[in-house]
């Protein structure tokens, strides 16, 4: 049988308001009961407490950065010294040791800084969330004597505060912090003899912590740092609780500074990925089942880079490609951000490329610019042709067909095409020129006109085919008749 949330002796209230009670809830009571003090989710703004998360997570770059420089001086420095073995240290000189040593206690004071910065930028985030969850703020203990009811309510806010919200309860947090301590745990030892080729790798993954650049992006845009007054400016989006999440605020970023953005994107990707090739592909061996006929291109970090940007362009010219499986996977990478990046590329420039609304005043001015001149030749084009069939008509020639009436009906229907376009364009509503409105009725009417007078001619010519034929049907009876021809 299920278990009830709640005991039976433990009501809402005693939660709320009895320590002993609330130590026999559950963690889900728990919730529960804060749901109803207050609005989960409300999020109080509180600027000394968002400068120290920007400032902690700037300190975290720059450790973090340090740490990949000095991953990338130990790499190449030895590279270009001529020492292309796999146990690097032990064939270095004295100057290459001494870079390669210090390049290595950088790597590693930066990292174990930075996951010290880490676990306390997590902390304030679950201070945060036990803030929002709870409703009680963080009060430090009083300089002067308590009573024992201050003591009593401070303590029972305390243990409200600590058990509101558990970081190992919540499966982001909880994998986001387990996976940021492991991305700077991991780092090459280049005092170790690498057969296998794990250093690669390992060097790869140090590549990795780049991702913090993301949350610098974050937290010091424009959009995150206002979140506030975006929200509560609408009140729709206060009652909806608004969240200004990092996708809005990349997106705002890549709208507010649309060249910049895109040529790091790119810049970073060219560079990172002809480092990641120049890693992996330098040691290529004929051997290897993996490999191709060409080898040992990358063994230069200009052509890596090259190939980087051949690859991330998708041009793909194929003088050079990866000999070795890691350096298939690392192009693959490279193909993936390369195209990430020209397709916001090329959605930015549309946006950009959208009509201001100047540009669309200059267009909608030349557009009924040139319908106007349409309507006024139609007009002419069907008043020409009205006229030639009067004065041919008033000639007494007579036409049998109907070609003549084609000819006008079909300038007829020109000119109340162009007419409709001409009257439903969108500057002809609102056009405030009352010259231009009253040539523009005048000619309305001169087309009702018009319209009635081929109206009356058609009818005429109607009646004068009626009458022709029937005079035929006459005078072909009277020939049969004298004739004899039935």
């Amino acid at each position: 049988m299920k278990q009830p949330l709640l005991p039976p002796s433990v009501s809402a209230s005693d939660v709320i308001r009895d320590p002993e009670s609330f130590q026999r809830a559950t963690h889900a009571l728990q919730r529960c009961a804060f749901m109803l003090r207050r609005k989960v989710g409300h999020e109080k703004e509180d600027p000394h407490f968002d400068r120290l998360v920007r400032l902690k997570v700037l300190h975290i770059t720059v450790f973090s950065m340090m740490g990949v420089a000095a991953m990338i001086v130990m790499d190449v420095a030895p590279w270009y010294a001529g020492i292309k073995t796999v146990n690097v240290y032990q064939e270095a000189n004295e100057v290459m040791k001494t870079v390669l040593i210090s390049s290595q206690l950088i790597l590693t004071m930066t990292s174990l800084i930075t996951i010290c910065l880490i676990m306390q930028y997590y902390h304030l985030l679950l201070t945060r969330k036990r803030v929002e969850w709870s409703g009680v703020d963080v009060t430090p203990k009083p300089s002067y004597k308590e009573t024992p009811d201050e003591k009593h309510r401070r303590e029972l806010d305390h243990y409200k505060h600590v058990h509101s919200y558990s970081l190992w309860a919540s499966r982001i947090f909880k994998y986001k912090l387990f996976a940021e301590i492991i991305i700077h745990l991991v780092q090459p030892i280049i005092f170790l003899t690498d057969n296998l080729g794990l250093n690669e790798i390992f060097k790869l993954i140090v590549l990795c912590r780049l991702y913090v650049l993301s949350n610098l992006v974050h937290l010091y845009s424009a959009a995150y740092r206002n979140r506030f007054e975006i929200v509560n400016q609408c009140d729709e989006y206060k009652e909806a609780n608004l969240k200004i999440t990092p996708p809005l605020t990349f997106k705002s970023v890549l709208n507010q500074h649309t060249a910049a953005s895109v040529a790091i994107w790119g810049a970073l990707t060219v560079v990172i990925g002809g480092f990641g090739m120049f890693l992996v592909e330098r040691d290529a061996d004929s051997t290897d089942p993996w490999a191709a006929s060409d080898i040992g291109w990358a063994g230069s970090m200009e052509n890596s880079i090259y190939y980087a940007f051949i690859a991330a362009s998708t041009i793909g010219y194929g003088d050079y490609y990866p000999a070795t499986f890691k350096g298939r996977l690392v192009t693959l990478g490279i193909g993936i951000m390369g195209f990430m990046v020209l397709v916001v590329f090329q959605a930015l420039l549309t946006n950009q490329l959208k009509p201001t609304k100047h540009e669309k005043y200059i267009r909608d001015y030349l557009a009924l610019s040139e319908t106007r001149t349409q309507y006024e030749n139609k007009a002419a084009t069907f008043i020409q042709r009205m006229w030639r069939f009067r004065r041919v008509h008033k000639m007494g020639i007579v036409i049998p067909t109907f070609h003549k009436s084609n000819v006008i009906f079909g300038a007829m229907k020109k000119f109340r095409d162009v007419k409709f376009r001409y009257k439903h364009s969108e500057n002809f509503s609102g056009s405030s020129d009352v010259v231009l409105e009253e040539k523009l009725d005048d000619l309305m009417n001169m087309a009702n006109d018009v319209g009635v007078g081929i109206q009356d001619q058609r009818d005429q010519l109607l009646r004068l085919h009626k009458k022709v034929h029937k005079n035929l049907k006459t005078i072909r009876a009277k020939i049969y008749e004298r004739t004899g021809r039935k």
